[in-house]
């Protein structure tokens, strides 16, 4: 579908398949907080969200993937935390800046250790180029240094 005022295509999600990833992680998340990330196997989350593997597996090759999508939302809550807190100290010197960053990258991966080892831990099906890991730490730099001198 394109939109008229863009002229790059957009793609949205068939209802069916929204919903069956929204079963997918509410499965997920409710087997994980159960039994732990590393205790429950992609067949168990199936079997509670009332789907078939093959459901599944097409939308999620592995944990590691599934375990991202849960997490990604709080991502952005954390960033949005972080631009919150740099704006609100805006006239501390950018090392006490830092510091209130890590405290908050800290807080977030202490009540998401779960999870993010969920990602960490798996051995990726597609592991990340070189060239692609260095665009993310790029922007992630790029990111940091820019609210820092603000």
């Amino acid at each position: 579908m394109v939109n008229d005022e863009e002229t790059t295509p957009t793609r949205t999600e068939r209802r069916d398949a929204a919903e069956n990833r929204q079963r997918i992680l509410n499965a997920a998340l409710g087997l994980f907080e159960l039994n732990g990330v590393e205790q429950v196997s992609m067949n168990q989350i199936a079997i509670e969200a009332q789907i078939g593997q093959g459901t599944l597996y097409r939308r999620y090759r592995n944990k590691s993937e599934l375990c991202l999508d849960l997490i990604k939302d709080n991502i952005v809550l954390l960033f949005e935390d972080i631009e919150a807190y740099l704006k609100e100290n805006r006239i501390d010197p950018p090392s006490q800046r830092l510091k209130g960053i890590l405290s908050l990258f800290i807080r977030f991966r202490e009540t998401k250790a779960q999870l993010l080892a969920g990602v960490e831990d798996t051995k990726p099906t597609k592991p990340l180029s070189s060239r692609t890991r260095s665009h993310y730490m790029k922007n992630c730099i790029n990111y940091s240094s820019n609210y820092l001198t603000r």
